[in-house]
């Protein structure tokens, strides 16, 4: 009898083993991979960076007084070459906002001959502090900037002929001040790398008139506001801290 009993205990086991076997969902024969979306290119962050590229100057209304009295207006264009460095605020997924400071050295000059004597303008340096505003799609971003702005430039006075006043014929005066102003522009920037940003862009740079003194002939320069247009690239290298 307990020999059929232990039979019976082990029986029972076994079927109901089976039937919650048969409860069980059944594992599919295949898995389908899982494809994670990559994470969009997170353009915050510190950047320092080079550039390099064209520039062309107007200078509208000069008018030298007195003796060779002249007003006229010269353009010229040069080469620019400078650094830049900026923060990046990646705002949302889809915009990104800029603080960027740039310093560029300009070589542009042009000379004015005016009868017995001659004007030359040179422009030294332009410095620029500016927002920009951008919009991003993974590694490609679309920019609009603007802000503050200052240029240097220096005029050089030779007495060809003539005098006027202790100037004699050979007499070399120099004067020169930095302006201020205003700029805006458009670009557009590419990551091509983790750290690396490649860049076009052009700039508007308007500068304020200004007055420029030469001592020994007792005569003035004024200058009126002076249009300037760089077109420029450069590559900027993105910290990996601060995004």
């Amino acid at each position: 009898m307990i020999r059929l009993l232990l039979l019976a205990a082990v029986a029972g086991s076994a079927l109901a083993g089976v039937v919650h076997a048969a409860d069980l969902p059944v594992a599919p024969a295949y898995y389908p991979n899982v494809v994670t979306p990559s994470p969009s290119y997170n353009w915050g962050g510190f950047y320092v960076g080079i550039n390099g590229g064209g520039s062309w100057i107007t200078q509208n209304g000069i008018k030298i007084t007195p003796g060779d009295s002249i007003q006229t207006s010269t353009q010229d264009s040069g080469f620019t070459g400078g650094g830049q460095i900026g923060y990046n605020w990646f705002v949302v997924p889809s915009f990104v906002f800029s603080v960027e400071g740039d310093f560029n050295a300009l070589v542009n000059s042009d000379t004015v001959v005016t009868g017995k004597s001659s004007l030359k303008t040179e422009n030294r340096f332009v410095t620029t502090l500016r927002d920009r505003f951008g919009l991003v799609a993974d590694r490609f971003m679309i920019y609009a900037t603007g802000g503050v702005a200052w240029g240097n430039e220096e005029y050089t006075r030779t007495q060809i002929s003539g005098t006027l006043h202790g100037a004699t014929p050979g007499t070399v005066e120099t004067a020169s001040d930095t302006r201020i102003g205003w700029t805006a522009g458009a670009g557009v920037e590419y990551a091509f790398a983790p750290n690396w940003l490649a860049r076009a862009e052009y700039l508007y740079v308007q500068l304020n008139s200004n007055n420029y003194s030469f001592p020994v002939s007792e005569s003035h320069v004024q200058n009126g506001n002076e249009p300037i247009s760089l077109v420029r690239v450069g590559v900027n290298y993105k910290f990996g801290f601060g995004g």
